[in-house]
């Protein structure tokens, strides 16, 4: 019971803290999740800026976490404190509009049921193994137990020095020492972090962001959201190919991968940002920033996909403007 209730404590009551002051200085009140969104991505964001220092200088594991601790606490008191008004609020209109959108729009049920089995499976019956879990488990296993960063080999067990170093794709991101962090908060082994607790939130995560992109592209929340989340999910459930080929098998096996979050959850969201952009607006772009610096955090094909995202997104943009132009001056 304890470790549950410190599960739900580090990966949803935390994050929506942390989101509160995000959501407050972009005055996004009315997009539903989007504090816990904000507040993931920037938790992600924190942790990974708090390890580079730390891990490349050698500095303790603990400290870290403690350093984590009260960077998150900090975050979320000076989000309440300043925004307390606001948030509570925004949670009543919340849980009003839930319950009216149900009765509203009963179909929201049958993704709803869909996605709990979806989840209950992928806890329960969906434990498959592959070759890179032992490495990155045994990397975040040496983490918590050696108290220190990416000083051990994880195939020979020997301690790295000198011209021997770590992979720098494990060095340069923070993923594995955000597993390391959340399974020590949590109290429990990173296989079982990995295997079942964590890719629940990430699973809930990115369905909160799909919803936030669809009501983004002008949809709101009309009649078609219910069907397009039951159709949506259950593509996600069933639709799976290959290795290779599926999307969906990549979201309920390996989800916790760097790459995964990127993929799902990274990626569709600074993709929403873009379409809902007040280009004028600072805490706009600072909010982008926070996911961009997430983005690295999680994998570094970050550094190549969020710039090609943007620059296809502007050179969308460019071409729907000349066209404007164009029809713009064959009307005059």
């Amino acid at each position: 019971m304890l470790i549950l209730i410190k599960y739900l404590l580090v990966c949803f009551i935390v994050p929506e803290l942390l989101g509160v002051i995000v959501c407050g200085v972009t005055k996004n009140w009315e997009r539903p999740f989007f504090c816990y969104i904000s507040g993931f991505i920037t938790m992600l964001a924190m942790a990974y800026v708090l390890y580079l220092p730390i891990g490349f200088t050698g500095r303790s594991f603990h400290r870290y976490v403690q350093i984590c601790e009260i960077a998150f606490a900090v975050w979320s008191l000076l989000g309440l404190v300043i925004f307390h008004k606001p948030y509570a609020k925004m949670l009543k209109t919340s849980v009003t509009g839930c319950v009216s959108y149900i009765k509203k729009h009963p179909m929201i049920l049958a993704f709803i049921g869909l996605l709990v089995f979806q989840l209950v499976r992928l806890v329960l019956y969906t434990q498959i193994h592959y070759s890179d879990d032992d490495s990155y488990i045994t990397i975040v296993g040496d983490i918590m137990h050696s108290d220190i960063f990416y000083r051990t080999d994880m195939t020979t067990g020997r301690p790295l020095s000198g011209l021997t170093v770590m992979n720098p794709k494990f060095r340069f991101t923070g993923w594995l020492a955000f597993h390391a962090l959340l399974s020590e908060l949590v109290g429990v082994h990173p296989l079982i972090l990995v295997k079942t607790l964590l890719p629940v939130a990430i699973i809930l995560l990115h369905y909160m962001v799909i919803i936030d992109l669809y009501r983004s592209l002008g949809r709101g929340d009309g009649e078609g959201l219910p069907y397009f989340l039951f159709i949506y999910v259950l593509l996600m459930e069933f639709a799976w190919g290959t290795v290779y080929t599926s999307w969906s098998y990549y979201f309920l096996t390996w989800i916790w991968y760097g790459k995964s979050f990127l993929q799902f959850v990274v990626l569709p969201l600074i993709l929403t940002q873009f379409l809902r952009m007040r280009w004028k607006n600072a805490w706009d772009w600072i909010w982008v920033v926070d996911i961009l610096v997430a983005g690295v955090g999680a994998s570094t094909m970050a550094l190549i996909l969020l710039p090609a995202e943007g620059a296809a997104l502007f050179g969308t943009l460019l071409i729907l403007h000349i066209i404007k132009k164009v029809r713009a001056r064959h009307v005059g």
